[in-house]
């Protein structure tokens, strides 16, 4: 499967924020750690994409993480979606469990455009209006390119969603002020430091407990990795 441009060229251009191509991976848990290197069923790898308007329930939840793309997004129409099938574990493409995430697309204004894949970087969050974001910072990126985005492993609006309380941990104003709770998070006290990790324990417990379940019950957090990601993107690819 291949994303194709209008000039049907089949190569995607990786782009940049403030990394190269990030995929989210959830550390709470061990990753699947596969050797060798698994092939691409032929059902995924051949997979359609089909694109449509983006449902609302999925920008809904893409809203809810930047305040700036909700903003540009309301008048900033034409982004498409399409919902992606991928193996739930590369480690065993073939043995039958799936997942599923989404991409999105803002078609480029030229005569011809090459798919440029977007990423702005971290994990963690879904990139489904990144194409939104990259166009506003570089109008010119859309005379050559269609920008897609992506909702990763993890995210709220995949098949392997992971539910973590931020009541707990995950404080959104933790890294601009290092303040939490009464305690500061560079105080390498022995004290701090045991309230540091009870706090990260019990954030992953949390993680793990609201963690997506496969229809036979089986938790999705341990394939919720950058490993996995890589290859769902490059199935992409």
């Amino acid at each position: 499967m291949v994303l194709r441009g209008r000039a049907r060229r089949s190569r995607v251009v990786i782009a940049a924020g403030s990394a190269l191509f990030i995929g989210f991976a959830g550390s709470v848990t061990a990753i699947a750690a596969p050797t060798p290197e698994p092939g691409v069923p032929p059902g995924y790898a051949e997979q359609e994409i089909r694109w449509h308007p983006c449902p609302s329930d999925i920008l809904d939840h893409a809203l809810a993480g930047d305040g700036y793309v909700a903003a540009r997004s309301a008048v900033l129409p034409g982004l498409d979606c399409a919902r992606i099938r991928t193996p739930l574990d590369w480690a065993r493409p073939a043995d039958g469990r799936e997942a599923t995430f989404w991409i999105s697309r803002l078609p480029g204004t030229g005569a011809a455009s090459t798919p440029l894949l977007t990423s702005s970087g971290g994990s963690g969050a879904g990139s489904l209006l990144d194409p939104h974001s990259f166009s506003g910072g570089m109008p010119r990126l859309r005379d050559s390119f269609d920008l897609i985005g992506f909702d990763a492993r993890g995210t709220s609006t995949s098949s392997t969603a992971q539910v973590c309380d931020p009541a707990v941990s995950g404080d959104p104003a933790l890294l601009g002020t290092g303040q939490r709770e009464g305690y500061y998070v560079l105080d390498f006290s022995a004290r701090s430091v045991a309230r540091q990790l009870d706090d990260a324990r019990r954030w992953t417990e949390r993680c793990l407990a609201g963690a997506a379940r496969t229809p036979d019950g089986t938790s999705t957090a341990p394939y919720v990795t950058y490993w996995q990601t890589v290859r769902d993107l490059d199935l992409v690819r």
